[in-house]
């Protein structure tokens, strides 16, 4: 998770175009995934080191990674 400023603009950039073409909204997603980079990247990994970082990231991005998928199926379910 160190090198997040380059390695995560392809995701947000993506999750934010589908939820504001996509989805019609706001990109709130994208807005709180963002966020949450800067916040990991500039007040904890600075402050705490490495160990505290990855647990932060784990600790959003894996949920947020469920959250997508299930959106992702219900859309797909709702299509048919």
């Amino acid at each position: 998770p160190y090198t997040f400023s380059y390695h995560h603009w392809p995701f947000l950039a993506a999750l934010g175009a589908y939820e504001v073409v996509g989805r019609r909204r706001v990109p709130v997603l994208a807005l709180i995934a963002g966020g949450l980079l800067w916040y990991a990247s500039y007040r904890i990994s600075l402050a705490h080191g490495a160990d505290p970082l990855l647990h932060f990231y784990l600790g959003w991005a894996l949920p947020m990674t469920a959250l997508l998928a299930m959106l992702t199926v219900r859309e797909l379910r709702a299509a048919r």
